[in-house]
């Protein structure tokens, strides 16, 4: 049998992936360590064959693996950036027979992130026409990086241009609702901050005024 420290761990500086990688993506840890030499009983250990490494995302529980063979770093990738994870390894020889864990290292993957605030992204929806005295029903489409760390994005809809008003429900929010005062055109703006940084779409409406009734004619008879 080997020794149960069969694998004296040396955790390496952590490293990223490709740059521009959103946080959560893009992740990875380095492990080297220091091979085994010597069995349980002291004696040389000449049939070493390879190394295990286990990991996970609580401590003492590593449901991956990875069978490294027989070397004496790895580098484990498609992690979440940011996030910690638990690590640990065996050794095991020629018959397979494996040692047990060498003891655990705690990591936080690495990841690269981007640093400029993008501006968010936000689609007001193709141009519409409705009967005049009718609502309109509203849904922008919005997305955003997430930055600046803890930002909320604020939505604003607006009448840029038209004959009457524009009455909005919410005009606070993405999806909303919209009855204007005169048959025309309209061009609605809704702009999207994260607080740094702002977008605006615009579409317009056309309000189809409504026919005047048929006339009735009335003979009048004596």
């Amino acid at each position: 049998m080997m020794s149960r420290r069969t694998v004296a761990w040396t955790v390496a500086v952590c490293i990223g992936l490709t740059a521009g990688a959103l946080p959560g993506q893009g992740g990875e840890i380095v492990l080297t360590w220091d091979m085994p030499t010597r069995n349980v009983d002291g004696s040389d250990l000449a049939d070493l064959a390879g190394v295990k490494v286990y990991y996970g995302t609580s401590s003492s529980n590593y449901p991956a693996v990875i069978d490294v063979g027989y070397t004496n770093a790895c580098t484990i990738t498609g992690l979440v950036a940011g996030s910690t994870y638990y690590l640990n390894g065996t050794a095991y020889n020629a018959e397979g027979l494996a040692s047990e864990f060498c003891g655990e290292v705690v990591k936080t993957a690495a990841g690269v992130v981007p640093l400029d605030n993008q501006p968010p992204q936000i689609d007001a929806g193709v141009d519409r026409e409705i009967p005049y005295g009718h609502a309109l029903a509203l849904q922008a489409l919005v997305d955003d990086d997430g930055l600046p760390a803890g930002s909320t994005i604020a939505v604003q809809w607006s009448k840029q241009e038209g004959p009457g008003t524009a009455n909005f429900a919410d005009p606070q929010a993405a999806g909303t609702s919209v009855t204007f005062g005169l048959h025309g055109r309209y061009i609605l703006h809704v702009t999207a901050s994260d607080g740094e940084k702002a977008t605006t779409d615009q579409m317009a409406v056309d309000v189809l005024a409504v026919p005047a009734p048929p006339q009735t004619l009335r003979i009048r008879t004596r």
